[in-house]
């Protein structure tokens, strides 16, 4: 019930801002794309932190098993946001190195959730939440700044160790999610497999079209 409310608080809000940005483009010579994203951004990130609030009255936040998971995502999604930025300032460079960092910072989550204990229905929810609308989100965001830099990380001759590093992550969220759902009541493992699932099959995609 709680998804389904979010889902659709999202799209109205979603809806109306993709109205006003339209119409600040139209009559504002100096409305920039850039300004565009950066405001959908901060949008959808205040509507994660009221979901996320919402959330905290059904779990509480210093649950040891949710806590654990939430700070993992936030340090995943830190090493997201460093990609993106390497890739905005295009340093080649850096973008693969800080891949390979985030790598490791997915195989320190897997080790942290397989150390831990088996988790509640409630906290499983918590977790697929927090998953599926903080690390997943991110995720896409730094895959399609990879994508749209195809060729300049091409001319740089950093292909290759992208689309590498870029495989390893995948496998890398495997052993995270088959860590997650080990932890995971039976009757919520469906959910939490369909939101890790994409997440690799999201990583998978990005590499074939970059050997493409």
């Amino acid at each position: 019930m709680f998804q389904a409310v979010y889902n659709v608080h999202l799209k109205d809000r979603l809806r109306g801002k993709r109205l006003r940005s339209q119409l600040e483009q139209r009559f504002n010579p100096n409305f920039s794309s850039r300004q565009k994203d950066q405001r959908e951004m901060i949008g959808i990130t205040n509507l994660f932190i009221l979901a996320t609030a919402a959330l905290a009255t059904i779990v509480p936040k210093d649950t040891a098993g949710v806590a654990r998971v939430h700070a993992d995502i936030e340090t995943i999604n830190a090493g997201l946001s460093t990609v993106s930025n390497d890739i905005k300032n295009f340093d080649p460079d850096a973008i693969v190195d800080d891949l390979r960092s985030l790598g490791k910072e997915i195989i320190q989550a897997g080790k942290d959730v397989a150390a831990g204990d088996a988790v509640s229905d409630t906290e499983a929810l918590a977790i697929t939440f927090y998953v599926k609308n903080a690390m997943a989100p991110v995720v896409d965001e730094t895959i399609l700044d990879l994508r749209k830099a195809k060729m300049k990380i091409t001319r740089a001759g950093r292909l290759e160790d992208v689309t590498d590093a870029l495989q390893d992550l995948g496998s890398y969220v495997i052993v995270l999610g088959a860590a997650l759902l080990s932890k995971t009541p039976e009757g919520k493992k469906a959910e939490g497999k369909e939101v890790l699932d994409g997440i690799v099959t999201n990583f998978q995609d990005a590499v074939k079209y970059l050997q493409s």
